[in-house]
């Protein structure tokens, strides 16, 4: 190792011949390491890597050695042009004046012998350089391509020994040009087996950028037809900077490519943009796509002069602190432009853009908007300001848009958003106006004066505790009205929505609302849907939705605190009054498909969902306080209804068996995580789903919560013998000592004296003391009884008491019985 460190060390080059045993040695390893640390710590490249032969795919080499291969350049051994380029990689051309003759000779030397040199013939050569080889195997490299057609619209040709995979997709007419290492085009050149490809677009990718007098259309027409290069009307580079020279791009770059109309730059240089003429053969530019660093603080401001048929510019994800006005001014097609995820803090006043249409600085870093920065703009009609830091937006702000139709500005990170009185008076064209996640607290009455065309208002995730009653009184137009998570409080104005008669979906979930007015929804004919989940309400007046009757479609109520009872008794409420009525607020709700009313403190399934709603699909009463459910709660007058969820009630005894006409039941009963009871009183709904219910019977997750050994049980697996209640001590019938129990199956009693340290027999009463009807239809005298006397110490059997001739089934092991 000592004697590797010091030859690298005395070296002014040091030659790594990579090959597969190369590879796979650890002094190989030791060597390249040595090299590449001594090149890091002179800071220059002392390193020129030859590819002897097939190492396979560059990204699954070593880290270091992967990294290397793909920042600098390399030779191949196979290369025709061999011998020059290694001359032209070696220093200090006047004192080894004499390499480029040795280098001519070898070559001949090569060519008669028709194998590689040997290793002493290099190292002669070389002379003071040192070379480190380790080389068994001769094998040339193959050259023949393949051709594999990954489907019905996607090629792909790959060459052995060649960085570079082409990719054909037919659909849209792309070829894809991507490499995983350096690659030398020049090795393809004139190539037999390369097929011939259409295509209208080139995605050129991980592949090095020419540099100099070299274009794209030259450097790619080795192994692509130069037409077919020049005709492309699409161009996208990607990630190019990783392999390229740190040079700067050069108009050449683009010469013979005049009808490309799309160019995307991606991180496809590791230099700015600073040359003004860059796009000057590019005259059909109409988008122009330069992210992630190609549009930077330090390209030339008059970049973008040449292309004068530019509509669309985008500048997203590079860093930008500041707004480059230069580059964008006198653009007079630009119709949009994308300024997404840079770092702006600050935007001076635009120069003239007549065209503009779309303005997107989404994801920068905005503090404040002067009022006139908008001003020389007079075609704006989207804004898009999201996710930035705004802490105000001035009245003026958009006096001159007129044709503003959309201003999205969500999710402003600062510490809270203040908007300007009249922020969107008198904007005519506005349609969509969306302002959520902004902590906003007020809001100005004026805020939407006159701008009568808005159809779209979001509000949502602020901090409005209460609104302006004016607020909405000139949205004619209105249709989606969005308010939820705000901190809304009690009752909102009763007013509030009477300017805005079209809306067809009202948010106002996630508030702390306490009552619902006859009068807030009273000129809301055309609602759809609405939401008022996740507040405090414990009161809706009982005409409040009868505006509604013909168009509502989806109510959610759920997670409020709805009982509509008191005491026990159905009540309403109507101007502040309690009327004890069995009925409820959605009675003529005829429209309504799917309401929600879970997580409340409703006791029944009203008869209003039954009788009245027609339409109705779905209703959700899970986490409630129902406890009885049975056929009548399920004869809905709706043909089209499917689903019940009753999950997380207090139901106990589900009412089902069998019936002479069951009624047609909905698709889907939810029952799970109820308290279901599977004693005696669940006989009759046991047996019906083990012995006459069919497969597809609608009761859905059902198990057993009591007896505890029970619990967790599906009830149509519980076998019916288990089902038994025990008897109440105050009926006289039990003996002291025992337990006692009925059990339906064969309306028989349990009498268990186990283990009760009886000397003598108690008294048993008859059984028909019991009643055994488990359908509350009638008494049924229960006729049996089993007698559990085992582990006590009875010396004789006494036939004491009217029970004995019912006993059907008696244990008396283990006690000290002499004779019977």
């Amino acid at each position: 190792l000592l004697q590797i460190t010091q030859a690298v060390e005395d070296s002014r080059r040091t030659i790594i011949v990579l090959s597969r045993n190369y590879l796979e040695s650890v002094w190989g390893q030791m060597e390249f390491n040595s090299a590449y640390l001594q090149s890091v710590e002179d800071k220059r490249n002392r390193v020129i890597p030859i590819i002897y032969d097939d190492i396979g795919n560059i990204d699954e080499l070593e880290p270091e050695l992967r990294a290397y291969l793909k920042i600098h350049t390399y030779l191949r051994w196979d290369d025709a042009r061999f011998w020059d380029k290694l001359h032209h990689a070696m220093p200090h051309k006047r004192r080894l004046k004499h390499l480029k003759q040795t280098a001519v000779e070898m070559r001949s030397q090569t060519n008669k012998r028709g194998k590689p040199l040997s290793h002493s013939m290099v190292s002669a050569w070389v002379c003071c350089l040192s070379l480190l080889i380790l080389l068994t195997a001769q094998a040339s490299t193959s050259r023949n391509c393949s051709v594999s057609k990954q489907s019905s619209i996607q090629t792909q040709l790959k060459c052995p020994g060649f960085n570079v995979q082409l990719t054909l997709h037919t659909g849209r007419r792309q070829l894809e040009v991507q490499c995983s290492a350096k690659p030398d085009f020049e090795l393809l050149r004139n190539h037999p087996n390369l097929p011939t490809m259409t295509f209208q677009e080139l995605a050129y990718r991980d592949c090095p950028l020419p540099v100099g007098n070299l274009s794209l259309v030259e450097h790619l027409s080795t192994i692509l037809d130069r037409s077919q290069l020049s005709a492309i009307s699409r161009l996208f580079f990607v990630d190019n900077a990783i392999l390229s020279e740190q040079v700067a791009l050069d108009p050449q770059l683009f010469a013979g490519l005049g009808q490309l109309k799309v160019l995307s730059m991606k991180n496809s240089t590791r230099m700015p943009l600073d040359n003004s003429r860059l796009f000057e053969h590019l005259p059909n530019i109409t988008w122009l796509d330069l992210r992630q660093g190609d549009g930077g603080s330090r390209v030339a401001r008059a970049l973008l002069r040449p292309l004068t048929q530019l509509t669309t510019l985008e500048l997203m994800e590079n860093e930008l602190t500041t707004l480059p006005t230069e580059l964008v001014s006198e653009l007079p097609s630009l119709e949009s432009l994308t300024l997404y995820q840079n770092k702006l803090e600050r935007i001076e006043r635009f120069t003239e853009l007549p065209k503009l249409t779309s303005l997107d600085l989404t994801y920068n870093q905005l503090v404040t908007l002067q009022e006139d920065v908008l001003d020389r703009l007079p075609n704006l009609s989207q804004l898009m300001l999201r996710s930035n830091k705004l802490a105000s937006l001035p009245s003026g702000l958009l006096r001159m848009n007129t044709k503003l139709t959309a201003f999205l500005a969500d999710k402003q990170l600062g510490a809270g958003l203040e908007l300007g009185d009249g922020l969107f008076a008198r904007l005519t064209m506005l349609q969509n106006v969306s302002l959520s996640s902004c902590k906003i607290s007020t809001l100005p009455e004026s805020l939407f004066t006159g701008a009568n065309q808005i159809t779209i208002v979001n509000l949502s995730d602020n901090r409005l505790q209460s609104l302006p009653e004016n607020l909405l009184r000139d949205l004619s137009n209105l249709k989606e009205l969005y308010l939820q998570h705000n901190e809304l409080i009690n009752m909102l104005p009763d007013t509030l929505l009477h300017g805005a008669p079209q809306l067809r979906i009202l948010n106002l979930g996630y508030n702390n609302l306490t009552t619902l007015s006859e009068q807030l929804l009273e000129s809301q004919t055309s609602l759809e849907k609405l939401h008022l989940e996740y507040n405090q309400l414990h009161t809706i007046e009982w005409e409040a939705f009868n505006s509604q009757s013909k168009s509502l479609q989806l109510l959610n109520l759920s997670h409020n605190r709805l009982a509509m009872h008191e005491d026990g008794r159905d009540v309403v409420y109507q101007n502040g009054k309690t009327i004890y009525v069995s009925q409820t607020p959605f009675y003529n709700l005829n429209n309504v498909e799917v309401l929600d009313l879970s997580y409340n403190a409703i006791i029944r399934i009203f008869m209003d969902f039954i009788k009245y709603m027609e339409n109705l699909i779905s209703v959700d009463l899970s986490h409630n306080q129902i406890k009885n459910i049975s056929y009548a709660n399920f004869q809905f007058y709706s043909p089209n209804f499917k689903w019940l969820n009753l999950s997380s009630n207090l139901i106990a005894y589900p009412n089902f068996g069998h019936v002479d006409s069951p009624p047609r039941l909905p698709r889907e009963i939810i029952l799970d995580n109820n308290p279901l009871n599977c004693d005696c009183w669940s006989y009759p709904l046991l047996t019906f789903l083990q012995t006459q219910a069919k497969a597809d019977f609608p009761l859905k997750g059902l198990q057993c919560a009591q007896p505890l050994t029970l619990r967790g049980k599906k009830p149509q697996h519980v076998p019916l013998e288990e089902l038994v209640c025990e008897i109440d001590a105050s009926s006289g019938f039990c003996p002291t000592e025992c337990n006692c129990y009925k059990r339906a199956i064969d309306r028989g009693v349990i009498v268990n004296c186990t283990a009760a340290n009886l000397a003598h027999v108690p008294i048993i009463q008859n059984a028909s003391k019991i009643n055994c009807d488990f359908r509350n239809v009638s008494k049924i005298d229960c006729n049996s009884i089993e007698l559990h006397l085992d582990q006590n110490m009875l010396h004789d059997l006494t036939n004491v008491g009217e029970g004995w001739n019912q006993i059907r089934r008696l244990y008396i092991a283990n006690n000290s019985l002499a004779t019977l």
